[in-house]
């Protein structure tokens, strides 16, 4: 009695690959090299465009705010009181005894920065000076 060979094949007859074992290989060919650690980076977002919603005027919340030659330190060049509007042309991240925190910059009688918490942002000069008359009622 002969005994007929039986003859292997890997995937589907023919020798073509399973669709099945192509999409699992292209998935880890794509996703694997994604996975990599890296460690941990500090994001770092750029100046203005992004954190800014239309920058306009700003209206000075606090009973004074600081005016500084640069964001987070430096010399100081004036105050605005609380109602004070001003220009505002740029926003920022910048560090202040070991904080991050928003400052912007005014181009108003004094121009330089202060903190983004020391005042409201508004669209138009209109808005600020409504918003500025409510705060001094």
């Amino acid at each position: 009695m002969e005994t007929a060979s039986k003859k292997t094949y890997i995937g589907r007859k023919g020798g073509l690959p399973d669709p099945a074992s192509i999409l699992a290989s292209l998935m880890l060919l794509f996703f694997l090299p994604g996975c990599s650690f890296k460690g941990s980076q500090a994001i770092e977002p750029p100046p203005t465009p992004p954190l800014s919603r239309s920058i306009g005027f700003a209206v000075v919340v606090a009973s004074y705010a600081q005016v500084l030659e640069r964001p987070g330190d430096g010399v100081a060049l004036g105050y605005y009181r609380r109602g004070s509007i001003v220009p505002v042309s740029e926003r920022t991240f910048a560090g202040l005894n070991g904080h991050r925190m928003l400052w912007i910059r005014n181009e108003g009688k004094e121009p330089g920065w202060i903190k983004e918490a020391d005042a409201r942002l508004y669209e138009s000069e209109a808005k600020a000076k409504t918003a500025a008359a409510e705060l001094l009622k």
